[in-house]
């Protein structure tokens, strides 16, 4: 039994390394009244689509309400604002063409106290080229609005990203968000057990190896379903993992543990 636990432990320290390797893309932090010059090159990060994305981080304020833009005259803007800790994660809202802006986007939302990701990337793939992203503060909170990036390959996704919930009201039905979820839940528990398995038994690791096995299952079955392949996966989920070893305060805002518990509840 010791020799198994030596090994789950090895197998976890590994996955621990593949998350540092795979670290996420790095993130500025802006504040309402800034403007941003920035630029997309082909050392950026690629999402899925083949195109290229820088990354913002904006802390909110309740009673506020956000209108963050992304102009430029090199390529069609697309901006998105992100659920979670990864930029390239689930969206909450995105914008491609305001109607008042032409190529260029914009987003407005409320403020909630949260600190949003926010994905400044073009429409399509390959597209390089300078942009500026800006934030202004209102006092009056206003609802989010959101146009949706047309999928590849064209066509239009009709507006906005939208998906069912699961009967436990967490894990989203739409394949690519299920996939997404079911991949940071990988992630959350092998930082879990990185943090809980030094203090287990042997029967307390197996029956928690027995619920991993369920997520992992979880996870592969929804890359299947959203045409990833198993690398793929293994490499998003060392990104995710990777956050939490580079922004500390997750582990109080975000409990691995906890965020574990609710991953197995939704399956």
């Amino acid at each position: 039994m010791q020799i198994r636990r030596i090994a789950a432990a090895t197998t976890f320290t590994s996955l621990c390394i593949l998350c540092l390797a795979g670290a996420a893309s790095a993130q500025t932090a802006v504040r309402p009244g800034q403007t941003v010059n920035g630029e997309l090159t082909a050392r950026d990060t690629v999402l899925s689509d083949d195109s290229y994305f820088d990354c913002y981080r904006l802390s909110t304020v309740s009673g506020r309400s956000y209108t963050v833009t992304m102009r430029s005259t090199a390529f069609d803007t697309y901006l998105a604002r992100v659920g979670g800790s990864n930029c390239a994660g689930g969206t909450v809202d995105t914008n491609d063409d305001d109607p008042n802006l032409g190529t260029d986007s914009s987003l407005t939302f409320p403020g909630d106290g949260q600190t949003y990701l926010f994905r400044a990337n073009s429409l399509r793939a390959r597209e390089t080229g300078r942009y500026s992203f800006s934030v202004v503060e209102n006092t009056a909170s206003a609802p989010a609005r959101s146009v949706g990036k047309p999928p590849a390959g064209g066509g239009s996704s009709g507006g906005g990203v939208s998906s069912g919930s699961s009967s436990s009201g967490l894990r989203p039905t739409d394949p690519e968000e299920r996939y997404t979820w079911d991949v940071i839940c990988a992630a959350v528990d092998t930082v879990a057990l990185i943090l809980a398995s030094e203090n287990m038994s042997d029967d307390d690791l197996m029956a928690w190896l027995e619920d991993s096995a369920r997520l992992q299952e979880a996870a592969s079955a929804s890359a299947r379903a959203a045409g990833k392949t198993e690398e793929e996966m293994t490499d998003e989920i060392g990104s995710y993992g990777a956050v939490y070893f580079q922004d500390e305060s997750l582990f109080d805002s975000a409990p691995p543990d906890a965020m574990r518990a609710a991953c197995l509840d939704a399956l």
